[in-house]
């Protein structure tokens, strides 16, 4: 088995020094800052929520940032990430932040929109500047709707592939509300898919709580993984009960990071308690014209890096609902291993199904060339 790999979940690793260069000179005091840990390794901080907040973890033999550290440049450096990708059996990528993620964080509707305004400028002068193998959404900052639109249009402008929400809303603003049709609206024009990636969007004191459990984790934690799933579910169910997906039938939304084994039982536990009697007047309500589970088929997709249940049901979901990963370069992805991962994970599934999930259906949805398919 020699499949056309692409991947729908990578990671940029970011200049360290990108925000404090670029962000308006009295912002600066708020760009991620590196701290030496005790033992070894980094500590990234963020002002956040009036404390400083210890966001991130890096592992000196990891991502150290260090010009001599071997690996280090495959994170912002695009030649290096095509050789380490194309050595793994991968032709193309979607690219995800991992401090740009912080912005999301950031309560102040300025801050937050800086953060994304420096991040999707860097993103367009260096990735995008290479659409043959990197796939490149912007981000949009969403605690201001005038600010947020206003970036989605740079996105289209800037030439990025597709645009970025939080997974999580604004705290008291969940994505359901009114409020946010002219953002849907604005999406919807730019034509492109719409990613939402798991971890993002916490409160400044869930950011802060979430340092202190980290603190205080055992020595083995499964939780960093696990609970992505739960907001997946939330904005998905929103999407769909509020009718964006109705009013926007042309509007793809992917749920990135969040696993697949969820999506069958969200599908089939929404078409059920919607069809149920005392739904009646929410149904009439609601106005929509197909089950829950038909708009997540025809407009939704999650993306998996080795999820066999979530394979295993997609005769339920759907095969064009699953996009496969290998989450370069975050050690909990299938890197530099991922075409013995896939041979493994797909073993049984037929050949047209198997390519779809691993990069076919994800060409299609962002308008990438897939090479050796014939």
């Amino acid at each position: 088995m020699t499949d056309w790999l692409f991947s729908s979940d990578c990671h940029v690793v970011e200049p360290l020094d990108l925000w404090n260069e670029r962000l308006p000179a009295n912002l600066r005091d708020r760009a991620p800052r590196r701290e030496r840990r005790d033992g070894g390794g980094w500590n990234i901080v963020v002002h956040v929520g009036g404390r400083d907040v210890r966001a991130m973890t890096f592992e000196a033999e990891n991502f150290e940032h260090d010009d001599d550290q071997p690996g280090a440049g495959s994170g912002y450096e695009p030649e290096e990430r095509m050789k380490d990708l194309r050595a793994d059996g991968l032709s193309g990528e979607v690219l995800y932040p991992t401090m740009g993620n912080f912005g999301w964080s950031m309560p102040e509707p300025d801050i937050g929109a800086a953060y994304a305004a420096v991040y999707n400028d860097w993103l367009a002068e260096t990735f995008a500047t290479k659409p043959d193998f990197f796939v490149c959404p912007g981000m949009v900052p969403v605690h201001d709707l005038d600010l947020a639109i206003a970036e989605v249009e740079r996105i289209g402008k800037l030439g990025l592939h597709g645009a970025m929400l939080p997974l999580t809303a604004p705290e008291g603003r969940p994505y359901h509300l009114p409020e946010y049709e002219p953002l849907w609206d604005a999406l919807d024009a730019l034509g492109l898919p719409v990613s939402a990636h798991i971890v993002t969007g916490m409160p400044a004191r869930a950011l802060a709580a979430s340092s202190v459990h980290r603190e205080k984790a055992p020595p083995i934690s499964l939780f960093g993984e696990i609970r992505g799933a739960a907001p997946a579910q939330v904005m998905l169910h929103d999407l769909v009960v509020a009718g964006v997906l109705e009013r926007h039938p042309n509007l793809h939304f992917v749920m990135v990071e969040s696993g697949i084994a969820w999506l069958a039982w969200l599908m089939e536990s929404m078409d059920s308690i919607y069809q149920r009697a005392p739904m009646r007047r929410a149904r009439r309500a609601a106005k929509l014209s197909l089950l829950p589970s038909e708009y997540v088929k025809r407009q939704c997709h999650a993306t998996f890096m080795n999820d066999p249940i979530g394979v295993a049901n997609r005769g339920i979901t759907g095969i064009e609902a699953l996009l496969w990963g290998n989450d370069y370069p975050h050690p909990e992805g299938t890197y530099p291993n991922s075409v013995e991962k896939v041979k493994e994970l797909f073993a049984g599934v037929p050949e047209d199904e198997r390519r779809a999930m691993t990069g076919l259906t994800a060409a299609s949805l962002w308008g990438f060339p897939p090479q050796g398919t014939a």
